[in-house]
């Protein structure tokens, strides 16, 4: 072995020979840890110069997002950046047909060749490219000496906030102090949205809404917010059977196939019985159908597919069921909500994930715990705060968190770094401040900490 090999061996897959261009993952990483030169020279000929790279993304869309620069006459751009080995790999990867892809501000490619390429996005706007193997800070070959960015970072794609040496230097009760203020903060927010919908709305209606975007999760909250604006809790409670209900939201939310039934879902009385439902209702109700590519399913679990959450919302529009859950979501107390939902079975989809999907082996929950904390913050609390405001603020004060989910984490990572927060994982109340702070102040800066006043805030705060 000679010492090139041993250099391969010990530095694991990503030494980057300069003879060869190195994968998509690697290049990700040198985005991440900031390994090029700034300002950046474009394929054009112009310079940008980048203030923040973004947040790495692990799921379906562009590379990164919130990232910013400033071009050459002094512009602010903030969007995403799309990262790709060769410029090509823009129309092979048909980004050009993505709408995801339309507010990608930067296009990066390993190397650019000889032949001109302009990216250009669905509405038509042309895309800003650099090549990021000749502007790199190292030799390629040392890169991996360079970086810095730990495990938890990578996986989560965030790096550690200026914040969190300020965070880092007050006690455990002061941290938790200072989030549990701000989650009393996010908290009174929600009470006076909830108060504006039902003023417009009407509190049933508003309660409809809130249910739904909570059954939503953070991908298809918005597309649960057009079901239930499609479809109010009014209307559903004035159709005759339970079976329409559901047919109605199942074809409202375009979860119906086209013009036959596949035989996957023909062998089933349920999914025909819906379907034969639907097909009664359709020319009646096709103008309101929200089309299939509003949904985002790519990285959704199974068990959080979409489809599981509209079979609960039919349930719930019952008239029984809604004067129940209605009547309790005014009390606010979660022990009572968390039994209600418990009951809420379905003959079908309590054991599947899809319209089309074997059963599984044992029943699963159609609402797990997490999403009725999410209904209780954000809806059931706020309403209940309006009748029984002391009741409603000493459940919100020792409401137990459930493990966090991804954004809660980035959220950590941003303001925390690796510190273990005593108290944190246990309060709501100050796992949502640390949501509050993140889009606060996070997601309003643009320059890598720089400029962000949190810091400050935070130094001053006791």
């Amino acid at each position: 072995m000679n010492y090139r090999d041993w250099m391969q061996l010990n530095r694991g897959a990503h030494v980057v020979r300069e003879e060869a261009a190195p994968d998509e993952a690697f290049v990700q990483r040198l985005w991440f840890e900031e390994l090029y030169q700034n300002p950046l020279t474009l394929t054009d000929g112009r310079e940008v110069r980048v203030l923040q790279p973004g947040f790495w993304n692990r799921e379906a869309g562009p590379d990164f997002y919130h990232a910013a620069m400033v071009d050459e006459h002094g512009q602010l751009h903030t969007g995403a950046v799309e990262i790709d080995l060769g410029p090509s790999q823009w129309r092979q990867h048909r980004h050009a047909d993505n709408e995801q892809y339309n507010d990608v501000i930067l296009h990066v490619v390993w190397r650019a060749g000889a032949r001109e390429f302009f990216p250009m996005t669905v509405s038509g706007g042309a895309v800003r490219q650099v090549e990021l193997s000749s502007q790199l800070k190292f030799p390629p070959a040392e890169l991996p000496e360079y970086f810095s960015a730990t495990a938890g970072e990578r996986e989560l794609g965030a790096r550690r906030g200026r914040c969190g040496g300020v965070l880092a230097t007050l006690t455990d009760d002061a941290a938790l102090k200072i989030l549990r203020d701000a989650g009393e903060f996010r908290f009174a927010q929600k009470q006076e949205l909830f108060r504006l919908k039902s003023a417009a709305l009407g509190v049933e209606q508003a309660l409809w809404l809130g249910l739904a975007e909570a059954l939503g999760f953070a991908k298809n909250r918005a597309a649960f917010r057009g079901l239930a604006q499609r479809l109010t809790i009014s209307e559903l409670l004035g159709m005759e059977t339970d079976l329409q209900r559901e047919a109605l939201l199942f074809g409202v939310a375009g979860f119906m196939p086209g013009v036959r039934l596949p035989e996957s879902m023909a062998a089933s009385a349920y999914t025909r019985g819906l379907w034969d439902e639907w097909w009664q209702h359709r020319a009646a109700w096709q103008a309101r159908v929200i089309p299939r590519g509003v949904w985002r399913l790519a990285g959704v679990r199974p068990l959080n597919r979409p489809e599981r959450r509209v079979a609960l919302l039919a349930r719930l529009s019952a008239p029984a069921n809604w004067r129940l859950f209605l009547r309790l979501a005014r009390v606010g107390d979660s022990d009572l909500l968390q039994n209600f939902f418990a009951g809420q079975t379905h003959e079908f989809w309590s054991t599947r994930c899809t319209l089309a999907s074997s059963p599984s082996a044992a029943p699963v929950s159609l609402l797990g715990e997490g999403r009725l904390l999410a209904l209780m913050f954000n809806t059931a609390w706020p309403l209940s705060a309006r009748e029984s405001p002391d009741e409603t603020d000493e459940q919100l004060h020792r409401a137990v968190s459930v493990p966090p989910n991804r954004l809660a984490k980035i959220a950590a990572v941003r303001l925390l770094g690796n510190r273990s927060l005593r108290g944190l994982k246990t309060s709501l109340l100050a796992q949502e401040g640390l949501l509050q702070v993140y889009r606060d102040f996070c997601l309003q800066d643009y320059t890598q900490c720089r400029d962000c006043a949190f810091p400050a805030l935070a130094g001053k705060y006791l």
